[in-house]
């Protein structure tokens, strides 16, 4: 299984950043969690869509086309999402082809602060249902389909590595 992983964060040191690396290290066998590069994405311009679509979002959607699914490792800024993690997504969404209709994903975060990154994963399931189901398909969303035993595996062998 190809998991594409996509941090909130461009900071190399930052939380989520570790967040992948550690769910890289911990990946089962047959697993392989690739970590995408989002820091060349620019601003969304609907004047360079389509046609203009420029080289570093055409190799993301490419990236995003060839996984079978994706994890997102985000913080949270001001209450919700990053927006260097929202204007990625903003940009894959208008890939023609639906490129994530059907992909299992899975959202994880960490934070210093007391309610770590709760806010920006509701946000981002919010976006991501209709991103998924509505915008790709044109149908309701009936269910996220998340990684869960994955992210169970990650939890449970990081926090083994810490005792």
């Amino acid at each position: 299984m190809k998991v594409l992983a996509i941090a909130g964060s461009l900071r190399e040191q930052s939380f989520n950043r570790g967040l992948i690396r550690a769910a890289q290290a911990l990946a089962p066998a047959g697993m392989e969690i690739i970590a995408a590069d989002i820091s060349d994405i620019p601003l969304y311009n609907g004047d360079d869509d389509g046609d203009n679509r420029p080289a570093p979002v055409t190799a993301l959607a490419e990236q995003v086309k060839a996984a079978d699914a994706l994890l997102f490792a985000t913080p949270e800024y001001n209450y919700s999402i990053p927006g260097v993690l929202k204007n990625a997504i903003d940009w894959l969404s208008r890939v023609p082809g639906g490129i994530f209709a059907g992909k299992p994903a899975a959202i994880m975060g960490a934070s210093m602060g007391g309610m770590g990154t709760s806010r920006s994963q509701y946000h981002l399931r919010q976006g991501w249902c209709f991103w998924m189901c509505i915008r790709s398909t044109n149908r309701k969303c009936s269910s996220l389909q998340p990684m869960k035993n994955v992210m169970r595996m990650v939890t449970c062998r990081t926090r083994q590595r810490r005792t």
